[in-house]
């Protein structure tokens, strides 16, 4: 089932789904699939699964044919343009805002992709020297798409090989949020070992940097619960404090 705002923008964020927790992948994988079928790409098991998890293709078959769907040899790209190569700002905190909410997915090898919740886009580093941009584009797989978390605990930083969500408590409401429980988190580069670094001011882009003691390259970390859980990042947490309590917001 599909609403207009499934078709107009086909994006995590504008997805019709229901409020229930658990929600933060799957809305991710029917954007891509809804955005597979719009753009004219051959049908496939997954992606008919990804749209409605009760039916295959060979149930829809018929309604395919139908409609006269069929791959076309030149298939429009699947980005829609919407905020492609844009970059990571600092802003002032916002809360509940799907601009500053991410989705962090493991690889099963120690590092994460963050993904958009509003455009589905991936966080994506131009570069793997010091002043490269961070920007958002369209995942792809690659290192430059691939970041190790770490935690400040016990006076040094450690790896986290996935980002454990806390379970929603019984009386948890939508936007309800949750501070997760560290010192500080930082975000690395795979490709560079270079870190995402705030600028001084709000407005201006995230940046790769040298890792330092610095509280520009420490965040806390929050969940916000809605379809699913939603890392909100960042605020400086070290002194001194950063003074207009920044946010990564993507446009």
């Amino acid at each position: 089932m599909f609403s207009l705002g499934d078709l107009l923008d086909p994006s995590p964020g504008n997805l019709w789904l229901p409020d229930n927790f658990g929600q933060e992948y799957g809305s991710f994988a029917r954007a891509d699939a809804i955005r597979r079928v719009l753009a004219l790409r051959p049908l496939t098991e997954e992606i008919v699964r990804a749209i409605n998890p009760e039916r295959s293709l060979a149930d829809v078959a018929a309604d395919v044919a139908a409609t006269g769907h069929r791959a076309a040899h030149s298939p429009v790209p699947l980005d829609r343009g919407i905020g492609e190569s844009e970059p990571l700002v600092a802003a002032e905190r916002h809360d509940n805002t799907s601009l500053s909410r991410f989705f962090f997915e493991p690889d099963g090898a120690g590092f994460h992709r963050i993904l958009l919740h509003h455009s589905g886009k991936a966080v994506h580093t131009c570069g793997t020297e010091t002043g490269a941009a961070v920007v958002q584009r369209e995942p792809d797989g690659s290192a430059a798409q691939l970041f190790l978390l770490e935690e400040y605990r016990d006076g040094d930083w450690h790896a986290i090989p996935e980002l454990v969500t806390p379970t929603p408590e019984p009386d948890t409401e939508l936007y309800d949020t949750q501070e997760l429980a560290a010192e500080a988190f930082r975000i690395r580069a795979k490709d560079s070992g270079l870190v995402l670094g705030l600028p001084d001011q709000p407005g201006e882009p995230v940046r790769l940097e040298e890792p330092r003691d610095d509280p520009k390259q420490a965040m806390t970390a929050s969940m916000t619960y809605g379809y699913g859980v939603w890392g909100q990042l960042p605020i400086g947490v070290r002194p001194p404090a950063v003074p207009y309590g920044p946010a990564l917001v993507a446009e």
